[in-house]
């Protein structure tokens, strides 16, 4: 169980270690959604109960940067930000797409 921890507190870490906004955030829904040490074995969805004001917090962005990250995500059709939650609805294309977003 330790050694979990450990696992998911150095993925945090690395996730936090990311220059690029939009990668780092894609990177944290992923974790947040509990696939940030291994991919599900079929295609899921997840809803991920934050604001963004405390997403930002957590991706150490402002409120507009996070909305302006999510928007981007939004248009490549990987979340849909709704009031308090943010929606992935495919992690499988959310894990594929993190190392696709360029500065």
């Amino acid at each position: 169980m330790a050694a979990m921890h450990h696992r998911m507190a150095m993925r945090a870490y690395l996730d936090a270690a990311i220059k690029n906004p939009v990668q780092r955030c894609l990177a944290t829904l992923v974790r947040l959604a509990g696939f940030g040490l291994a991919p599900p074995r079929t295609d899921v969805s997840r809803t991920i109960p934050i604001s963004q004001s405390e997403f930002g917090d957590m991706v150490a962005l402002c409120r507009n940067t996070v909305a302006k990250e999510l928007s981007r995500l939004a248009r490549a059709g990987l979340v849909t930000p709704h009031y308090r939650k943010i929606f992935i609805p495919s992690i499988w294309r959310a894990i594929e797409a993190q190392d696709k977003f360029d500065d």
